[in-house]
């Protein structure tokens, strides 16, 4: 689309909704899908504070591959 996203909004451990650059914020009805790599989504869209430990080292072990 036209609109760049900024942040996914998490509230209790569940991605809520997004933010985008603009600050708009659009809540998701079912879901939040992405289809951005591992690495953009967890330390980018999310934040590793959103994520297990192991799952962020992971994912940022796969960020070397590519």
């Amino acid at each position: 689309t036209e609109h760049e996203v900024d942040r996914v909004i998490i509230e209790h451990g569940k991605a809520k909704g997004i933010r985008l650059v603009d600050g708009t914020e659009i809540e998701a009805k079912k879901a939040v899908i992405s289809t951005l790599d591992p690495y953009s989504v967890v330390f980018n869209l999310t934040g590793k504070e959103h994520w297990p430990a192991r799952t962020a080292r992971r994912v940022a072990n796969l960020a070397r591959w590519r």
